[in-house]
Parts: structure tokens; C-alpha cells; sequence
């Protein structure tokens, strides 16, 4: 991720992370709390159902006061207590049970003879009646009744007498049917004990009896959610008894995925909304004009400039259409330097091959001269001397020579004027060395001018000297080579064949190659056994000191050219 956009589009996606991850928990939040307002709606409407269950079961109370207030008519025979018992019960058709009952629950009259003489199940009945003197309802376990129970109103055998009336549970709570995946009841005493379950499996029935354990069930108003389960609570009597009802929510139907799908989706949509207008806000002004801003210094660098640059640049900021004119302004002037710097050099380039034009002129004219001086020269030793000295002059009016002909001015090709020098050498002896032949293998080599003037002096003399030596023979071959090694040494060498055994190299020649391989830092090797022979090891400008000596490599076949 090099890029400006690549690196802008993670520093944004970073940015508007912490507000991405905002929305999507305030889709969850809205998404559940939504879920939670449905369930409360169908807590709000079981609580409206349970409200009808428990205007039944409070029925029973009223039925039962009634009854204790006209106790003393049918109480104290039994016929006619059960007369009026079976009576009553078919007036309400729902009543399970109308009893007159000892203080032990023992039942004395009752509208099903088969029943006199059982017990109800609610011992605490009795004395809680007894001690407020007010009916009271509760459960009967065994028989899965709600029974209320009031003291009958009989004189001084009021307290031991109680009329009861009862009413099987489960036909009552199987009037609260919702078609939910789960719909079942507790019947739950004030400690928060279950006395009969309806409906509840294993597990939900576990986690409800853990929680009503821990919360009383009077304190259940509102729908609550026990795992997957939803219940609510409603009090049947003050403190002592209560109903709870419980269910779980359908399957989600293919309308409430989608809504809720939405609800998630739609925060995610405006964040990534959100991340692509900032996006492209700054694509559109900043992205997009430094991209066109670069374009342009490259083409300002390249020497091109279009009028139309600034309309490119229209809708750009401020900043960066004066950041253009700034590079157009730069490159204008670096243009005038440019060329202004062009035009000096090529006055100097100019200047310079003409200086070498005017220098190898006059290097001719003393040449000339000294061929003229030693032709009139009278004595042999005087006229060698002259003629050593113009072929030196002509050496140095050779160098530069190649310099003018090349159009360079900085270096030379070391392998054209080495040869240039052997074969003007050559040429310079005349009719002499007609049987010399040159056999030359040369690596192209380049070299600054005041190095290459040095080598041509140090290859002119021990060219020369080989020259020398050979001129009495019938055939003779000059071997010449010049070979550059991988770490940039030099290497030349130069010999006669057949190898020469006698003779010596002149003094003042040899000074001189010693001097000029001095000045270039190269080695100069001789052989005791063959006086022509000559290598001169050149190492490189950067080096400080020469190299040491290299084994005399065998030069490849080369150019072989007769004089």
C-alpha cells in the first residue's frame, strides 16, 4: 500500500472505524431492544389473559363468603347442607367442589357425597382464615384445586366450622392459549415453591425455580426473560399465592429476519456511505489534483509545457494551482540555465578540440623541422638523436590529433592511439622497415587525455626500442598487445619474434618510461633474457599503488599488419 490513495483509503477506513463499530452496536441495541418491546407487548396482553384467570380463581373467594354469611341454614343438618350444596353447584357449573369442612379440613357436607369425610390438602388455610376472619384462597397439591376457605358464621361454632369451595386448575388455565412454541403456568406459594407446573420442560422449569427462589414473585410486574423463556407473575392472594405464566417466542417468520437484517444493515450502509463521501471528497480535491500536479512536473521536466495546464487545474484548491505555477516557474528557469550551461559547454568543447587542432599543427611544424634538421645533419649519432625527437614530437601531435578527430575532450580511446603510434612509428622508419610486421591484439580501453599522453610516450619508446633491434633482420614481427583485466589494471606488452638475446635498451628511453610509469603509478617489468621485451602493468586512476607483477599472459591472435 505505496500509493497516496491506497494509504488515504486505510487511514479513512481507520478514522471512521470507531463510528462504524458505533452503528453496528446501535443496530444490535435497536434490534433487541425492538425484540424486547414485542415480547413486553405479549407480556402486556398474557397479563391482560391472566387477569381473567384471576377474576375466576377470586370468584372462588366470593362464593365462599357468600356461603360462610348463610352458613347457619344448612350447616347444622346435613341433609339439608348437602341438599344446598348440590344446589348451589348447579348454579355455577365451573365449581368443582362445595364443602362444609372441620377445622382439621375434613369435609362434612359436600355437593358429591363420594367426597365426605376426605381432606383438603391446605392445612394453613384454616388458621389464616381463622386469624384475619376473611376467606382465604390457596392450593390443594394433591388434588391440583384452588381452594377458598371461610370460617361460617355460626355463633360460638363459627371457629369450627369452614365452608370450602374448590376448582380444578387445569381447565381454568387452559383458557390462556396463545399458539406460542411454549405456553405453560406455575403455581408458585409466597417462598417462591412451585405446587404444579404446567407446560414447562426440564431446563426452563430449573432456571424459573432458580429465579423465583431469588425474586419474589410479587416483584414480577413487568415481562421478564429467563433464557429463552419469557414469564410473567400475578398475585391470586396477598403474599401467599401466585400464577405464573411463561412462554417463548415463535420462530422468526421470513418479514422479521428481513426487518431485522435491516436494522443491522442500514448503520453499516450510512458508515460506508459515510467512508465513501469523505473518500470522495478527497479524491476530488485532494487526490486527484496532486496526481495531475505530478504529471505535470514531469512533463515540466521533460521540457514540455501546455497553456492549458491551468485550465487542467480549474477545480483544483488554491494550493494547488499555485503549486503548479510555482513548477512551471522552477522548470522555466532551470530550462534557461540548462541551456545557457549547454551553450558554455559547447563553447568550451569548441575551444578545446581547437586548442588540440592548433597544438597538433604545431607539433607537426617542429616535427617537420627536426626531419629536416636530421636529414642535414652530418653526423650519424646527431641525426639518430633528431630523429628519436620528432618521432616523440609526432607522438604527442598523434595524441593529440585523435583527440580533435574524436569530438571528445575528456578521455581517449587508449587502443586506437596505441596502434596509431605503432604504425606511425613504423612508417617513420621507411624503406628500413619494409620487412617488420605488426601483430597487434588490442582490448578497447578508454582513458582520461593527460593519462593517455603518458601511455603514448610509454608505448612510443618501447615500441621503438624493439624497432631498433630488429631492423638488420630479414623478417622480423613487432607483438604488441594491450589487455584489461576484470579489477582494472592494464596490462601492455611489447616484443619482437623471433625473441631477441642481445642488445639493450638506451638509457634515456629507458629513463623515460621509467619516468612516465611513475607518473601513472605502473610497474615496468623486464626480462634479463630478451633486451626488446617490455610489460607495463597500469593500474587503475584510484589506485595509490601499483599492482604487482602479473605472470606475461599470452596474447590472442590479432590484427597482423605489414609495414
Amino acid at each position: 500500500m505505496r500509493s497516496l490513495r491506497g494509504r488515504l483509503a486505510a487511514l479513512l477506513g481507520l478514522a471512521f472505524l470507531p463510528a462504524g463499530a458505533v452503528a453496528v452496536q446501535a443496530g444490535m441495541t435497536a434490534e433487541a431492544e425492538r425484540r424486547a418491546a414485542v415480547q413486553q407487548t405479549v407480556g402486556a396482553e398474557q397479563i391482560a389473559a391472566m387477569a381473567d384467570i384471576r377474576d375466576e380463581v377470586i370468584g372462588l373467594r366470593e362464593v365462599a363468603r357468600s356461603l360462610a354469611a348463610n352458613a347457619e341454614l344448612f350447616a347444622d343438618n346435613r341433609a339439608r347442607c348437602q341438599a344446598t350444596m348440590q344446589r348451589i353447584a348447579g348454579q355455577f357449573e365451573n365449581l368443582t367442589v362445595l364443602s362444609v369442612l372441620s377445622r382439621r379440613g375434613e369435609i362434612v357436607c359436600a355437593n358429591d357425597p363420594r367426597l365426605l369425610g376426605e381432606e383438603i390438602g391446605a392445612p394453613t388455610l384454616f388458621e389464616t382464615s381463622i386469624a384475619s376472619l376473611q376467606p382465604v384462597l390457596g392450593f390443594d397439591a394433591r388434588t391440583a384445586s384452588f381452594v377458598a376457605v371461610a370460617p361460617a358464621e355460626l355463633g360460638e361454632r363459627g371457629a369450627e366450622l369452614f365452608v370450602g369451595v374448590a376448582r380444578h386448575a387445569q381447565p381454568l388455565l387452559s383458557l390462556n392459549r396463545k399458539g406460542l412454541p411454549l405456553n405453560a403456568n406455575l403455581i408458585v406459594d409466597g417462598q417462591g415453591r412451585i405446587l404444579m407446573a404446567q407446560g414447562f420442560d426440564a431446563q426452563s422449569g430449573r432456571d424459573l425455580t432458580r429465579l423465583l427462589s431469588e425474586t419474589r414473585p410479587a416483584l414480577v410486574t413487568n415481562a421478564r426473560r429467563v433464557g429463552r423463556t419469557w414469564f410473567v407473575a400475578s398475585e391470586l392472594e396477598p403474599g401467599a399465592l401466585y400464577i405464573v405464566h411463561g412462554w417463548r417466542p415463535p420462530s422468526p417468520s421470513i418479514l422479521t429476519t428481513l426487518r431485522a437484517g435491516w436494522t443491522l444493515l442500514a448503520p453499516i450502509l450510512l458508515w460506508l456511505a459515510a467512508v465513501g463521501a469523505a473518500w470522495y471528497a478527497i479524491e476530488l480535491f485532494v487526490a486527484r489534483p496532486l496526481f495531475l500536479v505530478e504529471r505535470l512536473a514531469r512533463a515540466y521536466a521533460r521540457g514540455e509545457e501546455n497553456p492549458l495546464d491551468e485550465e487542467m487545474l480549474r477545480t483544483a484548491p488554491l494550493e494547488m494551482r499555485n503549486l503548479r505555477r510555482t513548477l512551471a516557474a522552477m522548470a522555466k528557469t532551470l530550462r534557461g540555465r540548462e541551456a545557457r550551461i549547454t551553450e558554455a559547454l559547447q563553447e568550451e568543447r569548441v575551444l578545446l578540440r581547437e586548442v588540440h587542432h592548433r597544438v597538433k599543427n604545431n607539433l607537426q611544424m617542429v616535427a617537420s623541422i627536426l626531419s629536416i634538421q636530421a636529414r642535414s645533419a652530418e653526423d650519424e649519432a646527431e641525426a639518430r638523436g633528431l630523429a628519436r625527437a620528432k618521432d616523440r614530437v609526432q607522438m604527442l601531435a598523434l595524441a593529440h590529433a585523435r583527440i580533435y578527430a574524436s569530438g571528445e575532450v575528456r578521455d581517449i580511446a587508449l587502443d586506437q592511439l596505441a596502434g596509431d603510434v605503432a604504425r606511425q612509428l613504423v612508417a617513420g622508419r621507411g624503406a628500413a622497415a619494409s620487412n617488420l610486421r605488426l601483430d597487434m591484439t588490442l582490448d578497447p580501453v578508454r582513458a582520461d587525455v593527460d593519462r593517455a599522453v603518458a601511455f603514448a610516450f610509454m608505448i612510443g619508446e618501447s615500441v621503438s626500442n624493439v624497432i631498433d633491434h630488429v631492423l638488420g633482420r630479414r623478417e622480423a614481427t613487432v607483438k604488441m598487445s594491450l589487455v584489461a583485466q576484470d579489477d582494472g589494471n592494464l596490462i601492455f606488452e611489447v616484443g619482437a619474434e623471433p625473441p631477441m638475446t642481445d642488445g639493450h635498451m638506451a638509457p634515456a628511453a629507458q629513463r623515460l618510461v621509467d619516468a612516465f610509469a611513475s607518473q601513472l603509478n605502473a610497474r615496468v617489468v623486464r626480462e634479463p633474457g630478451d633486451p626488446v621485451f617490455t610489460r607495463i602493468i597500469v593500474p587503475p586512476p584510484q589506485a595509490a599503488q601499483p599492482e604487482p607483477s602479473e605472470p606475461r599472459p599470452q596474447p590472442a591472435s590479432g590484427v597482423t599488419q605489414r609495414a
